[in-house]
């Protein structure tokens, strides 16, 4: 299948192919040329023949830098990548359909992106090529040798539990679709690989190349019968790392929280007794020390959490607003915009019209489909500290904490 992108005369022009296979693979191979003579019967018929072997290389266990031409989203980079399937370029248009994943079709490419979160994997051996299947701990079957192959070479390898590589390891059918041929207006054509798992907001990624060379039985993956708690063994050509950012501090973000002065930022450490202590009205010790440490060290050393969010009412589009258990309404922001006279009941929104008309007297109209509901567990506080006030945001495993100040 072959689709174009083809616009004006000043435009770059792609065309884009599902594979593009060698005429042959690397390996080892035979030729034998055969010639017969005969002249009329003067000459008794003679046959000649002459064999000769040849190998085909080509990248197996390790892969020159020189074929790589980019890689997305770049190395050591920190953007708003989230939303962004992993993927690298490479030189050679052939190179993914070079060798073969499973024996009964040649259409799959024996390469593959695959994407871990920094605590899912350990970091990656240095291996012989000798030493690849001896682990007794790590599945790794015994590939047939080639010419171009050396006991001693080194491998990069990492080795993955089982109970997380049936996850995100794609089936044959799927490695067709991760695999691409582009071209451009110049017939210049490139190999492009796509990884098939989203980077986690706020956290750090670690992209590998793997070979997955006799690694598929039909269209699975053949664990070679290892046990969830196993580890599987992965050649890894190439490798690379990059972070995102969370979702408030991507441009989006930062544009819909322009009132929203951070003070400091605490990610992906989120754990329960931190939770409990906020709860409980108490200021844990880690934001404790945060606040002595910012710009803005806290006045009273006795002060604690001052309110929680009880109730979110989820106005239309993506605004809400925060009310708390002393019946103050915040924006999104953190800021206060009024305050209730009674706390919201169990009827719709729109019933209770105090409420309604309370938020229309204060310049905050609600939509008519506006709904409130009750938090089970706040996930909001707020710390009066004498004329400062502060405002802690949870999202999902991380705590955000801004001034409140005016201005």
């Amino acid at each position: 299948m072959t689709t174009s992108n083809a616009g004006t005369p000043n435009t770059l022009r792609l065309s884009f192919t599902d594979r593009h296979k060698p005429g042959l693979k690397p390996g080892d191979y035979r030729i034998t040329v055969e010639q017969s003579i005969e002249a009329d019967g003067k000459i008794s018929p003679e046959s000649f023949s002459v064999t000769r072997q040849f190998s085909v290389a080509g990248p197996r266990f390790t892969l020159d830098p020189q074929e790589i031409q980019e890689m997305f989203p770049p190395p050591g980079s920190l953007g708003e990548h989230s939303n962004v399937l992993p993927h690298i370029i490479l030189k050679r248009s052939t190179l993914p359909w070079e060798r073969q994943s499973t024996p009964d079709d040649n259409d799959v490419p024996w390469l593959a992106l695959l994407l871990f979160e920094e605590q899912e994997i350990e970091a990656p051996l240095s291996l012989k090529v000798r030493d690849l299947s001896k682990a007794q701990s790590s599945k790794f079957p015994a590939l047939p040798t080639e010419k171009g192959d050396h006991d001693d070479d080194q491998v990069t390898v990492i080795d993955v539990p089982k109970r997380l590589l049936e996850q995100i390891i794609p089936t044959t059918e799927a490695l067709k679709y991760l695999a691409h041929v582009r071209r451009n207006q110049n017939k210049e054509e490139v190999a492009v690989l796509i990884g098939n798992r989203l980077p986690k907001p706020g956290g750090l990624s670690i992209v590998h190349l793997v070979s997955l060379e006799h690694r598929y039985r039909g269209n699975e993956f053949n664990y070679q019968v290892a046990g969830q708690s196993d580890l599987i063994r992965l050649v890894s050509l190439k490798s690379w790392r990059f972070a995102c950012v969370s979702a408030k501090q991507s441009f989006k973000g930062l544009l819909t929280h322009l009132n929203h002065k951070l003070l400091f930022y605490f990610p992906d450490k989120v754990t329960p007794p931190l939770l409990q202590a906020l709860h409980h009205h108490q200021i844990p010790n880690e934001i404790r020390s945060a606040f002595a440490s910012s710009a803005r060290p806290l006045l009273d050393a006795t002060v604690t959490v001052s309110e929680h969010s009880q109730w979110r009412i989820a106005d239309i589009g993506s605004r809400y607003y925060l009310v708390s258990n002393k019946l103050n309404v915040f924006n999104q922001a953190g800021k206060q915009v009024l305050k209730l006279d009674a706390g919201p009941s169990q009827q719709k929104l729109s019933e209770q019209t105090s409420i309604v008309d309370k938020f229309k007297s204060a310049k905050h109209p609600l939509h008519e489909k506006a709904t409130i509901e009750k938090q089970g567990q706040a996930d909001h506080w707020w710390i009066e500290d004498g004329p400062n006030q502060y405002f802690i945001s949870q999202e999902q495993k991380s705590l955000s904490v801004y001034d409140l100040r005016p201005g």
